[in-house]
């Protein structure tokens, strides 16, 4: 995935990774389990104000998070607290946790899971991010498509052109 350096290094610049969108959050993968023997894996999180996750527990991963810029709103065993720029959490495996970009406004962090395994998650659950504008824009470009096809098949049917 990353590109590779000699003795297995990897060096990413500003805005490089592979990238996906999962609810209306963008993670951005700097290094994962391929690159690192399994061992942890690093994203650049841009949060969205909208929706975090679900409180949900890691069984085989601890999570951390180096806020970079916005504030997060954490929860851990129930416990909530508000972390800033520069501000570090950790949320160790096997406890009940969310986060989300709090303030209403968006946020970033970087975000390191170890072991790794997170991004199979991400990946298998989301959406490719191939072009800017992120969930929203997929939705609209989606529903244009599905409303295409609509059209198409009611005119295949001999219905009234839909409008």
């Amino acid at each position: 995935m990353s590109p590779s350096l000699t003795h297995g290094g990897v060096h990413l610049g500003r805005g490089e990774g592979k990238s996906f969108w999962l609810l209306t959050d963008l993670h951005t993968f700097k290094v994962v389990g391929d690159d690192t023997n399994g061992a942890f894996t690093v994203a650049e999180l841009t949060a969205g104000p909208e929706i975090g996750p679900p409180p949900h527990i890691h069984h085989n991963s601890d999570e951390s998070f180096y806020i970079l810029e916005g504030i997060f709103d954490f929860s851990l065993a129930g416990q909530a607290f508000t972390a800033g720029a520069g501000a570090f959490v950790h949320l160790p495996k096997g406890v009940v946790h969310t986060h989300r970009a709090g303030g209403g406004a968006p946020a970033r962090a970087l975000v390191m899971q170890s072991p790794a395994g997170v991004e199979r998650f991400i990946e298998g659950s989301r959406q490719a991010c191939d072009r800017p504008g992120g969930p929203a824009r997929a939705a609209a470009d989606v529903g244009a498509r599905e409303n295409r096809r609509d059209r198409t098949e009611a005119r295949h049917r001999g219905a009234a052109n839909l409008r």
